[in-house]
């Protein structure tokens, strides 16, 4: 980390761009993850699909939030941003009822193999917009708090067997 990069500034430009990316990214892995979330609630039962639940909104507060900071740092209207994230929600709500309705009844491999895409989407959506940042403005504390929401994750999954 470049010393002192969290006092730098970032533009308008690239506060944009982040925010904008990261609203493209809640797309790109919230309708595997949601999906996941469908298909866990009907192949496993409750406890699997509550987890990932909590999981996924979890993870999606901080991504929403600087997405919604960059979108209106951009000029975007708040009735703009409402609407956005509100189609972002109902195309999750969606696929959750799609995964549980259509795809709850899969063989174990398939619930896996659509589990580890949803995983795959996630990790490049993080990978590719919010560790770049969060290392840039909250150093090491950041490794640190990534893998202990890894286990965390992981104890949960342990706990609801």
């Amino acid at each position: 980390m470049k010393p002192g990069a969290a006092r730098i500034p970032e533009t308008t430009e690239q506060t944009a761009i982040g925010g904008t990316a990261l609203l493209v990214g809640a797309v790109l892995d919230g309708i595997p993850e949601n999906a996941a979330i469908g298909i866990g609630l009907g192949s496993e039962g409750s406890d699997l699909g509550l987890v990932l639940l909590a999981a996924v909104f979890l993870g999606n507060v901080p991504e929403s939030i600087s997405s919604a900071v960059g979108v209106r740092q951009e000029g975007r209207s708040r009735a703009y941003i409402v609407g956005v994230w509100g189609a972002v929600t109902v195309g999750c709500v969606l696929a959750t009822v799609t995964g549980y309705a259509l795809l709850g009844g899969l063989s174990p491999n398939m619930v896996s193999a659509v589990l580890a895409l949803a995983a795959g989407g996630i990790l490049a959506m993080l990978a590719d917009t919010m560790f770049p940042e969060a290392f840039e403005h909250g150093g090491p504390w950041v490794a640190m708090a990534t893998a202990v929401g890894f286990a965390v994750a992981f104890l949960l999954s342990q706990a609801t067997g």
